[in-house]
């Protein structure tokens, strides 16, 4: 059986390139190294998945309640782990 975690997580280390997301969920496009080239003329920003970000316990960050924002930037250097076998 194939969930997520169980035989381990892939993990990966990026760059933020967008925060604009148009669903107002927190999500950041991220140009994770390895996976997508440096080069912006072989994959662009529009381009690049959306990711979700993980938030802390210390905050709902739901209906109104605690921090709502997750306060990256473009720029901002992020650790996380595929949710799917897309690696």
């Amino acid at each position: 059986m194939m969930y997520q975690g169980r035989e381990g997580f892939t993990w990966f280390t990026g760059v933020v390139e967008d925060r604009n997301d148009p669903l107002f969920l927190n999500r950041v496009r991220v140009r994770i190294h390895g996976a997508h080239s440096h080069d912006k003329q072989l994959i662009a920003t529009p381009d690049l998945p959306w990711s979700d970000v993980m938030m802390p316990t210390t905050s709902p960050s739901l209906s109104g309640l605690g921090t709502s924002t997750h306060g990256l930037v473009e720029g901002s250097s992020v650790m996380g782990f595929y949710r799917d076998d897309a690696n």
